[in-house]
């Protein structure tokens, strides 16, 4: 039994990963092509710096191939400029419709495999189309079928032209402009008739057969009653009764229908083109478009607050274009603007909003409100669930540590989520799960960012902060547009974030998703500066092992700089050492002349080369039958005429060669390399 607990520990031990982050950069790096090239390189560099010189040739192929992978996409793209437009403007869910890349090429040369990403429905890096070529210097029109899957309005992110041409190791990319916009409606299917509604609202164009009016055809008859029309009175039948008779004639009635659409994401299954959701919407669609095909007065309404206006928090000023009368606005939530009056902010306003910025590291630790003291902080505001409340109290103090109360705490939290989790958009929990934000904290470790604010702000309440989850529109820096200062907000920017309260009853964004950030205060320089060698030091400390392998590499490089150019050069001698014997021998001699430098054994401003190579043997009479051979060669090369030589001038190759490998440049920084060599 204890050999089997033994056995059972070391195999624990020896699976067990002790840098979770590190192995998963390394699989990272080995899964990419581009990391296998890289580390094919370290490891011929290695083999020539160790074991043969022909390394260096192979790393010098490897890094070849990976300057040409990345370099060429990049330049092929940076001349590139192309613009997408859709056939018509306005379609429904399955509807083919055809999208044009007009894509004009400024470069001298062709560019080759291109592809469109993102913008039209899938994922922003799967690829819509492809072009296989853009001509030099010419524009090129490409076509092809888009079916919508789900309403909305495409392209639904920026689209990006791509290419990874020649070898797909890494892969430019440019946002591509928009023409028009395609709106997409929802897909609807065919519906029963108008359901009985009561009202009598006159309109014309109905007919209502089941009730009595004064247009359309006759119903019946019936006696007279003072105000009736002269016109509708039956002559024949009053003749016959002998008292008048009136024709009833039959309403036009329209009726006015209201349907109420639940479109709260919280209540519904699934997510994409099949989630309850979508179908809730394309079922109320094809009631309105079915009814008031048959003349009803249709109506569709939804819950939410559809006249707030983006503001951010800490408002200052706000202003909407020649809107200056204070009666147009109030206050919805706390904190968020809203249009009085008005059951809807209008698309494309332009809002103007200065607010104030806050230093999260200067505040000091009365400044943060705890839940229900005499401030008045709410009690729901620090609530967390008693279920759960076990592993949020755990998690809370692993994570806050000793550190004090305060921002030290609230960094420490959001920089663990940031860091150590993974925002991903079609990550959800499992339908049976009891508790999603257990599943995302301690399963998981990935999922949207409504699942990363919510998990802040139960572990922030466990350490006594008031918290609350938000949502509204993230205002990306990267969509500012510099030429009117203005930052497009769309209804794919909805985001869900954190925010703590302050003791003087402000709120305070705290941002704990991956790939969002928080507009800070200008700070002044000094201050950048140390922000910056902090966060240096910490990025060094996350990757000490990476670092110091690097490091190491790149004094070993640096110490044996020399040997491996000149080894690099012989390789590239031996694979193109000249077309004729004489070619060859002054290339030798030329490398002979650079090893003697770099050890200290300069050829003179005013000797020849056959001289200088003489000089460096201490000893004429000890005899090196390859250099001999080498020099009289040398000497032929550069003074006899054009006449075959007294010797094979396949031998001419043979003799470089051998003197090349035995007067190397480690032989030539000896004291006497002519006998290193011969005693080699």
């Amino acid at each position: 039994m204890s050999k089997t607990r033994l056995g059972d520990r070391l195999l624990a031990l020896a699976t067990h990963d002790f840098s979770p982050r590190f192995s998963a950069n390394v699989r990272r790096l080995v899964g990419h092509p581009l990391g296998i090239l890289i580390l094919a390189g370290v490891v011929s560099l290695l083999c020539g710096l160790f074991l043969h010189a022909q390394g260096f040739v192979l790393c010098g192929g490897v890094l070849a191939v990976v300057a040409l992978g990345v370099i060429w996409p990049w330049l092929s793209i940076r001349g590139l400029a192309g613009t997408v437009a859709f056939d018509r403007s306005r379609a429904s869910e399955g509807e083919a419709v055809e999208v044009r890349l007009i894509l004009r090429n400024r470069l001298p040369w062709t560019a080759w495999g291109l592809a469109v990403r993102g913008g039209f429905g899938g994922g922003a890096t799967e690829p819509v189309a492809g072009v296989a070529s853009a001509p030099r210097r010419r524009t090129a029109m490409c076509r092809w079928a888009f079916t919508p899957s789900c309403r909305g309005v495409y392209p639904n992110v920026t689209p990006r032209l791509a290419t990874g041409f020649p070898f797909g190791l890494w892969e430019n990319s440019r946002p591509l402009s928009v023409e028009t916009p395609l709106i997409v409606w929802p897909r609807t299917f065919p519906v029963g008739p108008i359901p009985p509604v009561s009202g009598d609202r006159q309109v014309e164009g109905n007919v209502s057969r089941s009730k009595v009016g004064t247009n359309g055809d006759v119903l019946g008859v019936r006696p007279y009653r003072r105000g009736d029309s002269p016109r509708r009175i039956h002559w024949r039948q009053s003749a016959r009764h002998d008292r008048l008779v009136v024709c009833e004639l039959q309403s036009n009635s329209r009726p006015v229908i209201q349907i109420v659409l639940d479109a709260d994401p919280r209540v519904h299954a699934g997510t994409g083109p099949n989630s309850s959701r979508e179908w809730a919407i394309r079922i109320v669609a094809s009631f309105a478009k079915g009814w008031l095909a048959d003349g009803a007065q249709v109506g569709v309404s939804w819950g939410g607050h559809d006249n707030l206006v983006p503001t951010p928090a800490m408002l200052t000023r706000f202003r909407i274009s020649k809107v200056d009368k204070p009666d147009y606005y109030e206050w919805d939530y706390e904190g968020v603007l809203a249009l009085a009056g008005r059951k809807k902010t209008p698309p494309g306003v332009v809002v103007t909003t200065d607010c104030r910025t806050l230093a999260p590291a200067r505040l000091p630790e009365a400044a943060y409100s705890r839940t229900g003291t005499a401030g008045g902080t709410p009690p729901e505001l620090g609530e967390v669930p008693d279920a759960i409340r076990p592993e949020i109290d755990r998690l809370a103090r692993e994570w806050a540590g000793d550190r004090e109360r305060g921002w030290p705490q609230i960094e420490a939290v959001v920089t663990k989520l940031r860091t150590e989790y993974t925002s991903d958009r079609t990550a959800a929990a499992p339908p049976d799960h009891p508790a999603p934000v257990l599943w995302f904290l301690l399963e998981s470790r990935r999922g949207s960012d409504y699942l990363f604010a919510t998990a802040a702000a139960l572990l922030l309440r466990s350490l006594d902060y008031s918290t609350r989850v938000c949502l509204g529109y993230y205002a990306s820096p990267d969509a500012y547009d510099p030429q009117t200062a203005h930052t497009p907000v769309r209804k794919t920017d909805l985001h869900t974030w954190a925010e703590v309260r302050l003791g003087d009853g402000h709120w305070m964004v705290v941002e704990p998703t991956p790939g969002y950030a928080v507009l800070g205060p200008k700070l002044p320089m000094s201050e950048r500066i140390l922000q910056s060698l902090v966060a240096v030091a910490a990025w060094a400390g996350r990757h000490a092992v990476e670092l110091l392998v690097t490091v190491a590499a790149l004094v070993l490089v640096w110490v044996r700089r020399r040997a491996a150019l000149d080894a690099a050069a012989v390789g590239v001698w031996r694979l193109w050492p000249g077309r004729t014997w004489r070619v060859q021998v002054r290339r030798a001699v030329r490398l002979l002349e650079r090893r003697g430098r770099w050890a200290g054994r300069p050829r003179g401003p005013r000797q020849t080369a056959c001289s200088w190579l003489r000089s460096v043997r201490p000893d004429a009479s000890e005899d090196d039958t390859d250099l001999d051979r080498l020099i009289r060669m040398s000497e032929w090369a550069a003074y006899a005429p054009e006449v075959p030589p007294p010797w094979d001038e396949a031998d001419a190759v043979v003799v470089c060669r051998r003197v090349l490998d035995g007067w190397t440049l480690q032989r030539w920084r000896q004291p006497d390399p002519f006998h290193a060599a011969m005693g080699a």
